[in-house]
């Protein structure tokens, strides 16, 4: 039982980000890795979206700007946090792709 719990607390926490939409009132998006994830909501004072997640890949922020087109969200601004990290040869393109569904 108490491995049933703890797997399922666990399987929440490790999704969690992974389940949220943005508001069609948003018309900017912060799309990021753990950086932008760090902001929290503290981008909605600016009405940015903040679309981030810890660990997000590229494979993440193609999928959420994907899923933004194919749902007809009126996009005017995309902001995508790079760094010496998320532009290294060693980073894997698809990183926590099995949390993306």
């Amino acid at each position: 039982m108490f491995n049933f719990i703890l797997f399922t607390f666990s399987q929440k926490v490790y999704y969690q980000n992974y389940h949220v939409t943005p508001s069609r009132e948003f018309k900017s998006f912060l799309l990021s890795d753990s950086h932008g994830g760090a902001l929290k909501k503290m981008t909605e004072e600016f009405n940015v979206f903040n679309f981030s997640a810890g660990g997000d890949s590229y494979f993440d922020i193609e999928r959420k700007l994907s899923y933004l087109i194919a749902n007809n969200y009126e996009i005017e601004t995309i902001y995508v946090t790079v760094d010496d990290h998320t532009l290294s040869h060693y980073r894997e393109n698809m990183n926590n792709v099995d949390r993306s569904d």
